[in-house]
């Protein structure tokens, strides 16, 4: 047993008054003739031996109300002797991701755990707190509280390998410490979520918090189409989880939070939804499409803009014909132009966006200039012409060698379907193509990415930075590529891709990049600004052309403007990623090496006793009102 004020001990000390009354009577008897004694004498001789033994029991009682009432002011406890000294450590994970927006029984989850810790955090001065984009350590408990209230949702979110390590980065170095993690989350399933822990040096708590609805619809993604008779629509689309029977309104506002147009939607036996509106007279705005459900909140709005794109430079030198190229680069969505070597003017390069060298010899002052312009963004594609001799064919790409012609028959079969080139082009990889074929290909060394490859594996179309390049002449002598359904996609996203214009929305946090066909000065930067935030996201300046980075600049979602001083370029949106909108959680009870608490105040509760810690003082008050009724007693009843 232990003390934590043991310097009250010195009050036993005391108990010797009360024994020395008791052994020292000082009151004086008077002595009383009597006639006759031989009758009260055995009378008087057994009420003396009652009256002793009635007072020892008086004097233990009153030492025994008296010890325990010292004891009880030293606030003895009790412990296991290895947590006497250690230090507890205490490090808490709230998850305050989107998913934690679901009602529970008291409330929104996140807003109920927030209560449930300022209520016991601020009793225990050695605990730090740490959510998804915070960091609350050595702060003071009015602090802590004030910014425990404040903590708003956000589509980050840890998985469980960087909760353990943001973890062990705020804990001490003290081995002898005891250290305790406790996560507080509704344990979603999100993509890739790893569903085990590894064997720590901590002890790891986990705390559930318990969603009670069972069903949500969500707006995932919206898309401009074209009906019959060329006018814009926009197309919305909309899943469901649960069972959800009746009519869903969708409505469409402007940036204003204007009523432009209102729709219903029916799932009837479908997950998936659709809502059309029309949009023709919506360009250069922003608009908000909404729902109402009674699930999570921050998948029931979606921003967009819709901006007047800008057409996309376009250049070939060729050696050959071009009307493939003309037919996939129509005039309503860029400015191609196209010229023979001896009629190139090469103050035309630095203003395009992509440059294509269509099976000729290209020079070496045209390749040291379309390097040059490499490095300022520029893209370039290269066609090589295998009826030339493979030195003088090609040797534009840097870091990439052409150093040999091979003539065989060959198939086109393999696709990198991860590469951007092909983002929407397939829902899913296809194995039963119609693949196309060439008669002859130069095969190359150096480093470089395959985006097309033949059968043997021996790349067809490949990609180097800014650089392009196929492996085979594209005439039909041959190859039949260009009557391949790939074409079209390959060429006419390449070409898309050379201006990152923006599109109709953003997701937050994703690596989006934007360019701008402007110049700007030195000291001049492209700002991300609306009411209420104003960013300067990462951008790379070519001369020519701006290139802006979305990804770590802007946390909120909705409408945002693009400046360069006070100009404003374009309207730009972001929404959060839609991957918290399922109802699937983890079922935390078949995981290892962990703990599992029903609530916040049941784990400071466990954490009490897992460090042994017992106050006994209030059993010390007990014992001494019992002995002190037990004098009572014997002063009232023993005779």
């Amino acid at each position: 047993m232990n003390f934590k004020h043991p310097d009250f001990l010195w009050a036993f000390l005391l108990l010797v008054i009360p024994i020395i009354v008791h052994l020292f009577q000082l009151r004086k008897f008077k002595k009383t003739p009597f006639t006759n004694v031989q009758l009260l004498k055995k009378i008087s001789v057994e009420t003396r031996k009652s009256s002793e033994l009635k007072k020892w029991l008086i004097l233990l009682s009153r030492l025994l109300t008296l010890s325990f009432l010292i004891v009880a002011f030293t606030q003895p406890f009790i412990t296991n002797k290895e947590f006497i000294d250690a230090e507890t450590e205490t490090i808490i994970y709230l998850d305050n991701s989107y998913s934690m927006q679901a009602r529970g029984e008291n409330g929104p989850l996140l807003q109920r755990s927030i209560n449930e810790l300022i209520d016991h955090v601020s009793k225990n001065n050695n605990v730090a707190i740490f959510t998804n984009d915070l960091t609350l350590k050595s702060v003071g408990p009015s602090e802590l509280q004030a910014r425990l209230l404040n903590i708003g949702y956000t589509q980050n979110q840890y998985d469980f390998n960087e909760i353990l390590l943001k973890a062990k980065s705020l804990f001490s170095k003290d081995s002898s410490s005891i250290k305790n993690l406790v996560i507080i989350s509704d344990f979603q399933i999100p993509d890739q979520r790893v569903s085990e822990f590894t064997t720590t040096n901590f002890n790891i708590n986990l705390i559930k918090s318990q969603s009670i609805i069972d069903s949500n619809i969500s707006i995932d993604s919206i898309s401009l189409i074209e009906d019959n008779e060329g006018r814009k629509q926009l197309s919305t689309k909309l899943s469901r989880q649960g069972k959800i029977d009746n009519n869903i309104p969708v409505s469409l506002f402007n940036s204003n939070n204007s009523l432009i147009a209102k729709t219903s939607v029916s799932f009837k036996d479908k997950n998936s939804a659709e809502a059309i509106f029309d949009v023709t007279n919506l360009s250069g705005v922003s608009g908000m499409i909404s729902i109402t459900d009674d699930g999570l909140a921050y998948d029931n709005n979606f921003y967009f803009s819709v901006n007047e794109p800008e057409k996309i430079n376009i250049l070939s030198v060729n050696d050959t014909d071009d009307s493939f190229l003309k037919k996939i680069y129509t005039t309503d969505e860029f400015n191609y132009e196209s010229y023979q070597i001896d009629k190139l003017d090469y103050n035309r390069l630095e203003k395009q966006q992509l440059i294509i060298i269509n099976q000729l010899t290209p020079t070496t002052s045209l390749i040291n200039t379309l390097n040059n312009l490499s490095m300022k963004g520029i893209n370039t594609l290269f066609i090589p012409n295998i009826s030339k001799p493979v030195k003088e064919s090609f040797s534009g790409i840097p870091s990439v060698i052409f150093d040999s012609l091979i003539i065989s028959s060959k198939k086109i079969t393999n696709i990198n379907f991860d590469h951007p080139l092909f983002n929407g082009v397939f829902e899913y990889p296809v194995s039963n193509f119609q693949y196309p074929e060439v008669q002859g290909y130069f095969h190359i060394t150096g480093n470089f990415n395959s985006v097309l490859s033949l059968e043997n594996n021996e790349p067809f179309l490949i990609s180097n930075k800014t650089n392009y390049s196929f492996t085979a002449s594209l005439d039909e002598s041959n190859s039949n590529f260009k009557n391949s359904p790939l074409i079209v996609p390959i060429l006419y996203n390449l070409g898309k891709k050379s201006l990152s214009q923006p599109t109709l929305y953003y997701t937050l946090g994703a690596q989006e990049d934007i360019d701008f066909n402007i110049s700007l000065s030195q000291d001049e930067t492209i700002t991300i600004k609306n009411d209420q935030y104003n960013f300067i996201p990462i951008q790379e300046n070519y001369g020519q052309k701006v290139r802006i980075n979305t990804a770590n600049s802007v946390s909120t979602e909705g409408h945002y403007g693009i400046y360069t001083k006070d100009e404003k370029l374009q309207n730009i949106s972001f929404n959060a990623n839609r991957n918290e909108s399922n109802l699937e959680y983890l079922n935390i009870n078949q995981l290892n090496n962990i703990t599992i608490s029903e609530s916040i105040p049941e784990f400071f509760q466990d954490l009490k006793s897992e460090n042994k810690v017992k106050e006994l003082w209030k059993w010390f008050v007990i014992f001494a009102l019992i002995f002190l009724i037990i004098e009572s007693l014997i002063l009232k009843y023993f005779k």
